[in-house]
């Protein structure tokens, strides 16, 4: 189960997003590999004379955006070219595994609007457009929707907890299932009469308890 695998939660805009855990992602769910306490929370105040790259995607953009704060690999690199000289070049993950457009350029379009700085947009798409938009066509859900095998599980996990929640008919309704089954089994074996009238009269018991209300 992916969802439960990378332990997600429900964003109001982008679909879903790692839950926020000290050390392991950023104040809005995005994961980091932390060199400092305050490398990477949004949104990220620039210094001067800064230059971001921010780095959108799925799982394999989100590995490019941890290996770009963990190793001095793409820095070393971006330095070399004249744009990038003398610059203090500072790179922010916005990648989520299981992630596909349109979920990136909503992204980007949500923190340009609240005003992050971002000089140098890396994005790195396509399988999960091709992939997920099949699995969503599959079990007849709109293509453009985030990963049915993702985001609709998390709906479908809160859905369960809700219905353990509220007022607890399908949990009524499973108890007198398993019981009636149990009886059935226990009227089976009984080696006396009264053993056998006694099982069936509760057995039935919990059948009329499973019929609704009239």
């Amino acid at each position: 189960n992916f969802f439960k695998r990378l332990n997600l939660m429900l964003h109001p805009y982008f679909g879903y997003v790692e839950r926020v855990e000290e050390g392991k992602t950023n104040n809005h769910g995005f994961r980091h590999a932390n060199t400092s306490e305050t490398c990477c929370d949004f949104p990220y105040d620039v210094s001067e004379n800064t230059i971001v790259v921010g780095i959108f995607g799925g799982s394999v953009a989100g590995a490019l955006g941890i290996l770009s704060r963990s190793s001095d690999y793409l820095h070393d690199k971006l330095s070399l070219l004249p744009a990038f000289e003398d610059k203090n070049i500072v790179f922010l993950n916005f990648a989520t595994g299981g992630y596909r457009q349109p979920q990136q350029a909503m992204i980007l379009n949500y923190y340009q609007m609240l005003g992050q700085q971002i000089d140098v947009i890396v994005n790195v798409d396509g399988f999960n457009e091709v992939v997920t938009a099949f699995h969503n066509e599959r079990d007849n859900l709109d293509y453009t929707l985030p990963a049915t095998d993702i985001w609709f599980n998390t709906g479908r996990h809160i859905e369960r907890v809700n219905m353990r929640g509220g007022k607890g008919d399908s949990v009524v309704l499973a108890y007198h299932e398993l019981q009636t089954a149990k009886l059935a089994e226990k009227a089976e074996v009984c080696s006396t009469a009264m053993c056998f009238m006694l099982t069936k009269l509760v057995q039935h018991y919990h059948v009329v308890s499973k019929r609704p209300l009239s």
